[in-house]
């Protein structure tokens, strides 16, 4: 619980430095490539410098084929060089997968509103918790199917009454990108070894740094081209408020991997969901002087009760 309690503390601290951003009219490209730049730096000095440590066998990739077919069909987990060869060759889709949930978001929020967008967006945890209860047979308790189901019950009071309209394209595809986003992780916990986190985590990074910098160029912004509302940004702002996302940005990975070793993910996901929500919204409420509406103080108090049900 105390993992997941950092997680949840992490995915806030990245809602409400990106809100910091958006208030300040900063650039998304820029931001999002310095945050995926920081989040790499730091998967490595988390390893302490060395991702890969000596004595792995030498054709990794060989060791991961030799083992792949077993470990899928539920024969445990890999070994010290297939779970290397696992981090790296699973860390490259899914470095993709959380660009394009970022992206999707973006995107989504243009065409359909920022209030189902939010909807849609966390209730995504859906997807990773249905291949786990399908796949992985986790089954949670009674009193954990009672938290669960009250942390739906809060995703969808705090974000009910913002705006309706038609569920379109947008919509279904940033849920599948956002879900699949979110599973990356526990599927590369519950194959690998866990002391290769960090590398894992430093291939997702880097490959999703590699495709920002990339849209970044093609998008041909200079450091000293306007921002979204046409005012001058200095380009380091943007650059180190990126570097102040890319850290949380981590954690929350990271921390999110570690729950996973003790808890189920029909758990994790949507405690994990309902409890940024409430974060996030205390958050605005200190920094930003935003006013909470009754429906989201009263999501607030029902996550309350579904952590105590899921402890249980």
């Amino acid at each position: 619980m105390l993992f997941l309690l950092c997680a949840i503390l992490s995915s806030s601290a990245v809602a409400l430095i990106l809100k910091y951003a958006e208030f300040r009219a900063y650039r998304r490209l820029p931001v999002v490539a310095a945050n995926y730049l920081a989040a790499a730096i730091l998967s490595v000095l988390l390893a302490g410098g060395a991702l890969i440590p000596d004595g792995v066998p030498d054709d990794l990739v060989a060791t991961f084929l030799a083992e792949a077919s077993a470990v899928f069909s539920g024969s445990g987990v890999f070994s010290l060089g297939g779970s290397i060869g696992w981090a790296v060759l699973w860390g490259v889709p899914a470095g993709l997968l959380y660009f394009l949930g970022l992206i999707s978001i973006q995107q989504s929020i243009r065409e359909s509103g920022v209030g189902l967008t939010g909807a849609f967006s966390k209730s995504a945890i859906l997807i990773p918790i249905l291949v786990s209860v399908l796949f992985w047979h986790e089954r949670p308790s009674a009193w954990q199917w009672g938290g669960i189901a009250l942390t739906f019950v809060a995703i969808a009071l705090s974000q009910s009454g913002k705006r309706s309209g038609r569920i379109g394209t947008g919509l279904i595809l940033m849920f599948l990108a956002v879900g699949c986003a979110e599973l990356s992780n526990k599927v590369f916990q519950q194959y690998a070894l866990p002391q290769y986190k960090e590398l894992f985590l430093f291939a997702v990074f880097f490959t999703a740094f590699l495709i920002a910098t990339a849209a970044l160029c093609k998008s041909r912004q200079g450091p000293f081209d306007k921002g979204p509302e046409g005012r001058n940004v200095p380009f380091t702002q943007e650059f180190f408020v990126g570097l102040a996302v890319g850290v949380p940005n981590l954690f929350s990975s990271y921390f999110l991997i570690q729950a996973f070793a003790t808890l189920k993910a029909s758990v994790v996901f949507p405690f994990y969901s309902a409890g940024s929500i409430a974060l996030i919204t205390v958050g605005g409420v200190a920094l930003f002087g935003e006013r909470p509406t009754r429906r989201e103080l009263a999501a607030i108090a029902i996550v309350l009760a579904a952590i105590v049900l899921m402890g249980g």
